[in-house]
């Protein structure tokens, strides 16, 4: 009892002070022993500029789900930038953070494992909230989320900054990892989407909403309808840059669906070996340009419908990749594929390097995957 007392007189004098006092650190530890009992508590009294930093654990229970931000905007990351080390684990229960007040584009997301964030039938995001703000989220991984849109991530009116993020096993029935909507704008930079489900959009979807991926991998992802990778529609724009989209299943569009006047760009893109649907699927309107991709295995066809008059210009191909499909990193390339830079006139193309050892590769613009490691600017 007295142990306890003095805790919450910590807490107090922090309370006090958080007005008057400029930016601080704090740490939190799993077992509540740290400057505050559980993350809830820390972002109730942090103000703008604060970092809180969690120490190595599993973060559970009532204190530590169903968070919000409350309008400020600052740092929430783990100590030691390793997502395996540091999870926040909803359980099954509720959904972990709504970022829903206002926040500006100053409130990062740093280096933690969101698992398990589910909410209801009818609800978005089962691991993140965001409406009306923009977030930085960097090095983290989603997987077991659960909701109707955006099994992981959903945006409304928001504008979302990923890198160096990995989404896995999610599930929803609009972007099974991630879904962005009315207004919203998604930047996703050297991250990999993998083995998400979702009626329309095993990996993301895009509702009225605009998507940039640079340096991405999609793979096996699995829609029921249509857009295995991508489902993008109602006027959303989404751009492909040095992507790798490879294995993802739908009937319609295995790799990725544009409905309802949906503009898609394909540029040093790779998508091959997709289940059951085309590679791409445009309908109502849509439409797409293409310059040094490679589209080829696909069981549903490869250069097809819209993309036919694409298939000999601009230079693009229809060529097996020649992955390594080993080890950590899979869909590297093997030397003399003809997507490797000293092949192609284009330089490479997908989103990872040639060489079937080593550590992955991400390069664009002079960016390689050791600068991206935090936040892409």
């Amino acid at each position: 009892m007295k142990s306890s007392c003095v805790h919450c007189f910590l807490i107090l004098i922090l309370a006090l002070s958080a007005g008057s006092a400029g930016a601080r650190n704090y740490l939190l530890r799993s077992d509540g022993s740290g400057d505050f009992p559980d993350i809830a508590t820390a972002l109730a009294l942090a103000i703008n500029g604060d970092v809180i930093e969690l120490a190595a654990g599993v973060y559970g229970g009532a204190g530590n789900r169903d968070l919000d931000f409350g309008g400020k905007s600052f740092t929430l990351r783990s100590l030691s930038d390793d997502p395996t080390a540091c999870i926040i684990d909803a359980e099954g229960v509720s959904r972990i953070l709504n970022v829903v007040t206002g926040e500006t584009e100053a409130t990062r997301v740093e280096g933690i494992t969101f698992r398990n964030g589910v909410v209801g039938s009818d609800d978005k995001g089962g691991a993140i909230l965001c409406r009306g703000v923009d977030l930085n989220i960097g090095n983290c991984v989603f997987e077991t989320c659960e909701a109707a849109q955006g099994g992981a991530l959903f945006g409304w009116d928001s504008r979302l900054v990923l890198s160096n993020c990995i989404f896995r096993d999610n599930n929803a029935d609009l972007g099974g990892a991630v879904a962005c909507a009315e207004g919203s704008a998604l930047t996703c930079v050297g991250s990999s989407f993998e083995g998400n489900t979702a009626r329309y959009g095993g990996g993301v979807g895009l509702n009225s909403g605009a998507g940039v991926f640079e340096g991405c991998t999609f793979s096996g992802n699995v829609a029921v309808e249509r857009g295995g990778a991508v489902y993008s529609a109602y006027y959303s724009d989404a751009d492909f840059t040095l992507c790798t989209i490879v294995a993802n299943q739908a009937p319609t569009g295995s790799g990725i669906a544009g409905v309802m006047t949906t503009v898609i760009a394909l540029e040093r893109s790779i998508i091959a070996d997709g289940i059951a649907g085309e590679a791409v699927i445009l309908l109502y309107s849509s439409t797409i340009t293409a310059s040094c991709t490679d589209i080829t295995g696909n069981a549903g066809g490869d250069w097809t419908g819209e993309l036919a008059a694409l298939a000999s210009i601009n230079d693009n191909l229809s060529a097996n990749p020649q992955f390594c499909l080993t080890g950590s990193e899979p869909y590297s390339l093997q030397n003399g594929s003809p997507c490797s830079e000293d092949i192609h006139a284009c330089a490479r193309i997908g989103a990872w390097d040639v060489g079937c050892s080593g550590l992955l590769k991400f390069r664009s613009g002079g960016i390689t995957w050791s600068t991206i490691k935090g936040y892409y600017n």
